[in-house]
């Protein structure tokens, strides 16, 4: 999104923009310091296990640099100085483009792995099948790398928009049929008494908890990236400075968002996530102790035949 590098600074809205540009970039310092937060916590529980982790780790792994080019616009913005950074290489641009590309397809991503957990049912909890999230993290940089090329072309941003809004949309119903085929499991087993083994009643137990989840989850997922690709596809058809301003912002405003909530409902599903944030939490005089959540924190340890550490992960 590219706006006049001047015009902004000669009006009597330049003070306003300034606040609103400042408070953005505190935002993603907050949003990175909030990332390595995460990243902490994530090595202690060994979030990135199966291949749904793989994916949000991923995709997560991309939000700080996000952030960091959020934040230097931003301060361009508040310095006046955009006509530097507009002398900066076009591989800067197409890169940052890129960057931030990932968050917006996280829907696309998470669809089509548990499309696969639906499909290999029968042993996906015990066999994960490394080369899914691989495919799919290929897939994704593909993606990306077709949006860098478009938001840096104005005259397929449209083209884009059309394409994204469309992915999101297929993206829901192949979910909702997803779901239901995996209640349809779940109900022949509890009431048709069907023969299915323990991998699979756990595989679409999970399943069902994920897509139960998946309510809130869509409105972060998908919502937000649609705002983000609409402000975009605004300011390409829009010359009106001051709402080319405005869509910047919330553009992003919209993608910080989207870095703060979407690791939140993640790791709120993770009942070990969630242990080793409240131990966190009583050490650092927080929350006070608790009896409940300490003892499914030491439920995670137990010992071997030989008095090995064995570690027990609650997802």
């Amino acid at each position: 999104m590219k706006v006049d590098a001047h015009a902004l600074y000669k009006t009597e809205y330049y003070p306003i923009f300034a606040v609103l540009f400042a408070f953005v970039a505190i935002s993603n310092v907050i949003s990175i310091l909030y990332y390595i937060f995460n990243l902490y916590v994530t090595i202690r529980v060994k979030h990135y296990k199966n291949n749904i982790k793989i994916l949000h780790q991923a995709i997560y792994a991309t939000c700080p640099f996000s952030s960091a080019y959020i934040i230097i616009d931003n301060v361009c913005g508040i310095f006046e100085k955009r006509e530097e950074l507009r002398l900066l290489p076009p591989s800067y641009f197409m890169f940052r483009a890129f960057i931030k590309s990932p968050p917006l397809f996280a829907l696309t991503a998470i669809m089509l792995e548990r499309l696969c957990a639906t499909y290999y049912v029968k042993d996906y909890e015990k066999n994960q099948r490394p080369i899914i999230p691989f495919l799919i993290i290929i897939f994704l940089i593909i993606l990306s790398f077709i949006a860098s090329t478009v938001f840096t072309s104005v005259g397929m941003v449209l083209y884009f928009g059309v394409c994204h809004f469309s992915f999101i949309f297929v993206c829901y119903i192949v979910s909702v049929i997803t779901y239901r085929t995996n209640r349809r499991y779940y109900y022949n087993n509890r009431v048709d008494q069907h023969s299915y083994s323990l991998g699979e009643r756990y595989q679409i137990s999970e399943n069902l908890r994920l897509y139960m989840f998946f309510s809130h989850y869509l409105f972060v997922m998908a919502v937000f990236p649609i705002i983000c690709t609409l402000t975009i596809v605004l300011d390409s058809f829009n010359s009106n400075f001051l709402l080319r301003e405005i869509y910047q912002i919330i553009f992003d405003l919209s993608f910080t968002l989207l870095c703060f909530l979407a690791p939140y409902l993640t790791y709120k599903m993770s009942e070990a996530w969630q242990n080793e944030l409240h131990r966190i939490y009583v050490k650092i005089g927080l929350r006070k102790p608790n009896k409940i959540q300490s003892v499914r924190y030491s439920s995670r340890k137990l010992k071997g035949t030989f008095g090995e550490d064995i570690n027990v992960e609650m997802n």
